[in-house]
């Protein structure tokens, strides 16, 4: 028999609760279970496939799952390592304009895109100014699930003067 004595595991619980107390909230947040998508367009449900099949050829994404909709041409990425989709299924105008949209939000707050100064601190704040500038709430703001219109108003928003007028670049 093991003589080492065994951890007080609610004393336990206790200390790392006081430690980490946003991580376990989170954890103990119930989840839904993830369920396949209905395609937008046409109220089909989407099949899960890998890269191979929506990028054949392009050996680097091979391994990426993604939804698709076969009939409408329609789909969506999911989160690396996850069956969890990014947003909405698109077609190829609608992902033309969440690029657009991205291009032009992305540098607002992260720094590897050449700036040497962001305008916000983090993503969470990034995100909420913009639901302010498109007024909606912070959780309807999502740019994997907006449409081609709320993309558009998003590239506005972030290229307008205010926005642009002190951002460096890299030289």
């Amino acid at each position: 028999m093991n003589s080492q004595a065994q951890p007080d595991w609610p004393k336990l619980m206790e200390e790392v609760t006081a430690q980490f107390p946003r991580t376990l909230a989170y954890l103990a947040k119930p989840r839904e279970k993830m369920t396949v998508p209905i395609c937008p367009y046409c109220n089909n449900p989407s099949e899960l496939v890998t890269g191979e099949v929506i990028y054949p050829g392009l050996w680097h994404l091979r391994k990426k799952q993604l939804y698709r909709c076969a009939p409408c041409s329609a789909w969506v990425g999911c989160h690396d390592g996850t069956t969890t989709p990014l947003g909405r299924l698109a077609k190829p105008n609608l992902r033309r304009a969440k690029m657009r949209a991205h291009a032009a939000f992305d540098p607002l707050w992260r720094k590897k895109f050449g700036w040497t100064e962001t305008r916000f601190p983090d993503r969470r704040s990034a995100y909420k100014w913009l639901s302010e500038q498109l007024g909606i709430t912070s959780a309807e703001c999502h740019i994997g699930m907006f449409d081609v219109d709320m993309c558009m108003r998003v590239v506005e928003v972030c290229q307008g003067p205010d926005m642009t007028k002190d951002r460096k670049s890299k030289t």
